[in-house]
């Protein structure tokens, strides 16, 4: 994607998305923008990965049952197949790659890491990742300190941001994806 195409992709995803939805990627361009530019990141790529890092949520719904799926699809979902509440994520890179024209690996890695993280994660994906958790519509105990942490030191907000989600997640008895487990662990040791 050319990324003066971003009005274009942003006209499709107001036509394609919950206005909810839509709204919340719009509050993370504006969160990942400021991140980028406080960090010296590179805002075009955290720009487009964060706008398009929810153009999967809808379709996600509807995949399980889809009986056509291409076999390169399948490669690139198979590991998160077990969780479906992530399996948004790698479907949408997968969108922004086949559907929206998005040629850079980072852009696509950034989307397609954006709720689990990963272990050697780039300085964009950070940002992406923790913008979609902090953006101002977020509303949960604790995502005041996360915003502030944020403003400090990427790594610990990032890990603060993914411990939070484990909690969330072993309170609802809900499926830890192991890249989450992988980060968190990753981050204390690097922190170490």
């Amino acid at each position: 994607m050319d990324y003066t195409d971003l009005k274009e992709a942003q006209r499709r995803l107001s036509k394609m998305l919950p206005e909810r939805t839509y709204a919340h990627s719009l509050r993370t361009v504006e969160m990942a923008v400021t991140l980028a530019e406080r960090l010296g990141a590179d805002r075009s790529i955290v720009e487009t990965a964060a706008l398009l890092h929810d153009c999967a949520k809808e379709e996600a719904k509807h995949f399980l049952q889809a009986k056509n799926i291409s076999l390169e699809l399948s490669e690139k979902l198979t590991d998160f197949l077990d969780y479906p509440s992530v399996l948004h994520a790698p479907l949408g890179a997968y969108i922004a790659e086949h559907e929206y024209g998005v040629t850079d690996q980072r852009i696509l890695d950034a989307i397609t890491y954006h709720t689990t993280g990963r272990p050697g994660m780039t300085t964009e994906e950070k940002i992406v990742f923790l913008a979609d958790g902090i953006e101002k519509g977020r509303e949960f105990d604790g995502v005041e300190q996360l915003r502030d942490l944020a403003k400090k030191d990427l790594d610990k907000a990032v890990l603060a941001c993914l411990e939070s989600t484990l909690q969330y997640l072993n309170t609802r008895h809900s499926a830890v994806h192991p890249l989450t487990i992988a980060t968190i662990n990753y981050l204390k040791e690097k922190m170490k």
